[in-house]
């Protein structure tokens, strides 16, 4: 809901989800440092009790702010844009379903892994802290490239944009299978940047796909499929380092399956034909519930 909200009041739609993005990989990046610095002084309790409370306040705050009016909705687009058509909107989305699954399974096992990566792989540190300063410093870098991407989704055409941040994820993931130290944090680093900075240009191939009414529910369904990749992608890092006691053979995985998401992209009905025709008009205010 929050993405169509967004891309229903932009007019360079690319650098609004880019710092939209860069707000919520900063919370990614500031969780693994704030986690270690929770469990070291106090819990593992603490540590789910306290963002939990955060969280709930926020949703109070933007609640009292809708119902005082202090942010407004709209009905229509700022951005007005030629629709493609309805077997491309098919065909569309439903392979930018198979790339998000790949997405999907390649960041949360990212996320899930590199805690365990970083204490088995890195020979200058092994506490809490240390480790999840490190991860809140690779998430906090690639975080703030994805301005970058926003900003290539504005300038260039959406499709290519895609196919390649997809194609050069399959390197770098190869490399984060292989490396040790220094190379890793690199690697790594990079991986999730390129997960990231594609983002922009997959939410507006999303909306490009999808009848403006019909927004909100795409990405609702983009949403769920993130988050059922969450428990895929944990049982695959508990089953290949159960037997493995490495990560190697689960990146190799999810290099494979990303050249697949590759693959699977290069079938993207083109959308450059779409920008044609582009005007910005007025929003027409609703009233906030």
């Amino acid at each position: 809901v929050a993405i169509a909200w967004l891309m229903r009041n932009a007019v360079a739609q690319g650098k609004a989800l880019g710092v939209n993005g860069i707000f919520g990989s900063a919370g990614v990046a500031g969780s693994g440092i704030l986690t270690g610095f929770l469990i070291d002084a106090y819990s593992w309790r603490v540590a789910f009790i306290l963002p939990g409370v955060v969280s709930l306040l926020a949703g109070l705050l933007l609640w009292w702010c809708c119902w005082r009016r202090i942010i407004v909705d709209t009905r229509t687009d700022l951005k007005a844009e030629t629709p493609p058509s309805r077997d491309d909107m098919l065909r569309g989305f439903g392979i930018l379903l198979l790339t998000m699954l790949v997405m999907g399974i390649a960041f949360h096992a990212m996320q899930t892994a590199l805690p365990k990566m970083f204490s088995l792989r890195l020979d200058f540190t092994d506490s809490a802290l240390g480790i999840g300063a490190l991860i809140a410093g690779v998430y906090a870098i690639s975080g703030i490239m994805q301005i970058v991407g926003g900003h290539l989704a504005d300038r260039f055409a959406l499709k290519q944009v895609y196919l390649i941040g997809l194609l050069l994820q399959v390197p770098m993931l190869a490399l984060v299978a292989q490396a040790t130290g220094m190379p890793l944090i690199v690697a790594a680093t990079m991986a999730i940047f390129l997960n990231s900075s594609v983002l922009p240009a997959e939410n507006m191939l999303i909306a490009r796909y999808t009848p403006a009414h019909r927004r909100a529910l795409a990405y609702g369904i983009k949403f769920v499929l993130a988050f059922s990749c969450a428990p895929l992608a944990v049982m695959l890092v508990s089953y290949i380092h159960a037997r493995t006691g490495d990560f190697i053979w689960l990146y190799w995985l999810v290099a494979v399956c990303m050249l697949l998401a590759f693959l699977a992209a290069l079938l993207l009905p083109a959308v450059h034909s779409l920008r044609s025709g582009l005007s910005e008009r007025s929003p027409e205010p609703v009233q906030a519930s």
